[in-house]
């Protein structure tokens, strides 16, 4: 279905109010990726975000 069809289905017929118009999607130039060039530090481990997550569920179980 297209996007007109997704609308009549769900709002039954259109009125001259709303257009369903098509937008051009922008390919990002290297410009825009540059946050992708720069190794990624990672200052916590997963298991360590668990552990702290757990912890503040527990205070947080503890403090209601």
């Amino acid at each position: 279905m297209n996007e007109a069809q997704c609308y009549l289905r769900c709002y039954g017929a259109r009125s001259g109010l709303v257009e369903v118009v098509s937008t051009v999607k922008a390919v990002p130039s290297k410009d825009d990726l540059w946050y992708w060039a720069r190794p990624l530090r990672v200052r916590v481990t997963g298991e360590e975000l668990r552990l702290q997550f757990a912890r503040r569920l527990e205070e947080r179980r503890e403090a209601a």
